[in-house]
């Protein structure tokens, strides 16, 4: 009596959202034949599928100049920890659907993003970074981007007061230095805000009543008891690239608002990031534009007064010039 027949288990493993196993056993050379017709039937993808370790490894050696063309070369990890952000406790997580909602069945929805969320802290902030790195279908492919990210304050004393401040948004990594330095000067610095909050609205705007900046907003053209206050490094300088010294860096407040579909954000200058507060405060701009809407919507205005007014005509693009 010959040898019973070796028995051969080969198992198929799937992506971590399926979390299923396939074992075929192999029990003579007839069965040979489905078993290298199972294996064709699955894609070569499933086969060959990125582990959780393989995808953090891709997006941590990612160049930061593929997210960012107006930076230098460096691995994305060298650049977050030594680079300018100087970041502390990274953690890389691979998200499916980039931390989203999941609408409809996976079938239907076979192409959803595959992401790494970096989240991290810096002394008095914290935050994230969503790249996107592939799709849950094909795994690590295309070409990387930044979906988006945030920059908070952390460990504030009370409930609630986290509202009164800008968590400010990363448009591009080669803004998360600046939007850094931003908020950390807000968190050490909330006498700033403070200060920001009591100024006198006729020194902004002789044409209006003496008032208290913030209670002026409450009681009229905000109409809201959450106003959110944040430091704003370059005033809105956007055009604005060439390195500056302590003392040439403008501080300017930013107070922003919604109300109703419209959100609203006015930028003061206040003094210099070296000096504080000092001098006689410049409103530099009032801004009104459509929730979701892009800056082609926005109107502008270079007095306090007429916030009203762009409040209730917000759907005209372009900038206003009766402020000029």
């Amino acid at each position: 009596m010959g040898h019973p027949a070796r028995k051969t288990i080969t198992k198929l493993s799937y992506r971590r959202e399926r979390r299923q196993e396939a074992a075929i056993v192999v029990n003579s050379r007839s069965n040979l034949s489905l078993l290298v017709l199972v294996l064709l039937s699955v894609p070569l993808n499933v086969l060959a599928r990125n582990t959780d370790e393989d995808v953090v490894r891709y997006a941590k050696a990612l160049d930061v100049a593929s997210l960012d063309e107006t930076l230098h070369s460096e691995p994305l990890a060298h650049w977050l920890r030594a680079g300018p952000p100087q970041l502390e406790d990274l953690r890389w997580i691979p998200s499916s659907n980039c931390d989203e909602k999941f609408v409809g069945s996976r079938a239907e929805n076979p192409e959803m993003p595959l992401c790494v969320k970096v989240s991290y802290t810096r002394g008095p902030v914290q935050g994230w970074l969503m790249i996107v790195v592939g799709t849950t279908e094909k795994g690590v492919s295309g070409k990387p981007s930044l979906k988006g990210g945030l920059v908070d304050i952390r460990d504030l004393p009370a409930a609630g007061i986290k509202d009164e401040y800008i968590a400010a948004h990363i448009p591009r990594l080669s803004k998360l230095p600046v939007l850094l330095d931003e908020v950390s000067y807000a968190a050490q610095h909330r006498q700033v805000i403070e200060y920001a909050k009591g100024l006198d609205v006729r020194t902004l705007d002789p044409a209006l009543a003496s008032q208290r900046l913030d209670d002026w907003l409450r009681s009229g053209p905000a109409g809201s008891k959450t106003l959110a206050w944040g430091i704003n490094l370059d005033c809105d300088a956007k055009s604005s690239t060439e390195p500056r010294s302590r003392r040439e860096t403008p501080l300017c407040i930013t107070v922003a608002f919604a109300r109703a579909d419209f959100e609203a954000w006015i930028t003061i200058q206040i003094g210099t990031l070296a000096e504080g507060p000092n001098g006689k405060p410049e409103l530099k701009s009032v801004s009104v534009q459509r929730m979701g809407a892009d800056e082609t919507e926005r109107r502008t205005s270079a007095k306090l007064s007429d916030l009203l007014r762009l409040l209730a005509q917000p759907s005209f693009p372009g900038t206003d010039r009766s402020g000029d």
